[in-house]
């Protein structure tokens, strides 16, 4: 069970991680194409994504610290 969880976890992670980088890439672009607006949402989503990813990795480590060692 608990590989599983630790799969599902990862992957998450990873989907985080990759949608911060494509939207670090679309704030820039905007940003460079004269639509601070825009831009500005971006990274408004890009905190979004990483908070959420942290508080996934949060949560995976006190699940984590609850399970007993084998």
């Amino acid at each position: 069970m608990m590989a599983e969880f630790h799969r599902r976890v990862t992957t998450t992670l990873r989907t985080l991680t990759f949608v911060t980088a494509i939207m670090a890439g679309l704030a820039t672009a905007f940003l460079l194409m004269g639509h601070p607006r825009v831009a500005l949402a971006a990274v408004i989503l890009i905190l979004f994504a990483q908070i959420i990813s942290i508080e996934t990795l949060r949560a995976f480590a006190v699940l984590q610290s609850r399970e007993p060692r084998r």
